[in-house]
């Protein structure tokens, strides 16, 4: 069996075309790569939004989303599709690095905070402080920002500018004349 890996794919579609009408859309890419091997986890509209510029004289467009496992002959068939519909005005199918889809990430931690049992007000509160007899565990000092600490450092790193010594004349000075300049008598 061939690597599978994930891939995410996302085209925008003309603003024309209803939800009823995107659904074949989608459904065809979906088949796509499907008839090619690859497992769609998942599919579907994302937003319309406006376009930075017009494409195809268009200002706007439909975003669709969609992440798969495939091998990289699903992903070319896939952006052969695409390039050749009139439908879509722009597409793009990534190769992703293993779990990086934003958009799975936050379905996954929203998936995890619908699972997380509520704790009651009761629970959450600090626990009490110790006795004053008994012993306490020794608390660290909380670490101050990495930024704090290099920014300091970075202004003592700072050195003034040196003032013009009296070897160099200031901008507004005109240069002191030389030894030859002034043993040269001047002709006038």
């Amino acid at each position: 069996m061939k690597t599978q890996r994930d891939y995410e794919a996302v085209y925008v579609v003309v603003p024309t075309l209803s939800d009823k009408e995107l659904e074949p859309v989608i459904e065809k890419y979906r088949q796509i790569v499907v008839e090619h091997g690859a497992e769609v986890e998942q599919a579907g509209k994302w937003e319309r939004r406006r376009l930075a510029y017009e494409i195809k004289g268009h200002r706007e467009g439909t975003y669709i989303l969609m992440n798969f496992k495939s091998g990289p002959e699903a992903a070319r068939e896939l952006e052969r599709s695409l390039r050749l519909d009139e439908a879509i005005l722009r597409h793009i199918v990534v190769r992703l690095e293993p779990r990086k889809s934003a958009i799975l990430r936050l379905d996954k931690l929203a998936e995890a905070r619908q699972a997380e049992p509520e704790v009651p007000a009761e629970e959450e509160a600090e626990p009490a402080v110790a006795e004053a007899g008994s012993e306490s565990p020794e608390v660290e000092p909380e670490e101050e920002p990495v930024g704090a600490a290099e920014s300091e450092s970075a202004e003592e790193a700072i050195e003034p500018e040196p003032e013009a010594t009296a070897e160099e004349p200031a901008p507004d000075e005109e240069p002191a004349p030389t030894e030859e300049e002034s043993a040269e008598p001047t002709k006038e």
